[in-house]
């Protein structure tokens, strides 16, 4: 997807927040999306794992909502992958009904982070 900018005449150019999606779901991303986009941030999606790497190697995000069943990639192999690139990166771990993986998830960022 590819990033709305929305520039005011007269005012200095400044980045907008960037926030990545990274769910299979296509009815959570597409509501994430459009919440974002009305909130005038630059909005990236990733529909698997792989994705999810590759947007970030590339733009510099500031906000994931990450699926942690997100497919191809377990959320702990993911978080792993994602610690070296994840300066000020700020995760919120997302799930259906399956408690135990968002605190997996939740118990391994914290582990990798205070490492």
């Amino acid at each position: 997807m590819t990033p709305q900018r929305q520039v005011v005449p007269g005012q200095p150019w400044k980045r907008m927040q960037r926030v990545l999606i990274a769910d299979d779901d296509l009815t959570y991303r597409e509501t994430l999306i459009t919440l974002f986009t009305d909130w005038q941030w630059d909005v990236f999606a990733a529909s698997s794992g792989r994705e999810t790497l590759d947007i970030l190697d590339r733009h510099a995000i500031d906000l994931v909502f990450l699926d942690v069943a997100s497919q191809g990639v377990k959320c702990p192999d993911l978080l792993a992958a994602i610690r070296p690139q994840a300066r000020e990166l700020t995760i919120i771990p997302m799930g259906t009904n399956d408690d135990r993986g968002i605190t997996q998830c939740r118990g391994t960022a914290t582990e990798s982070w205070n490492a």
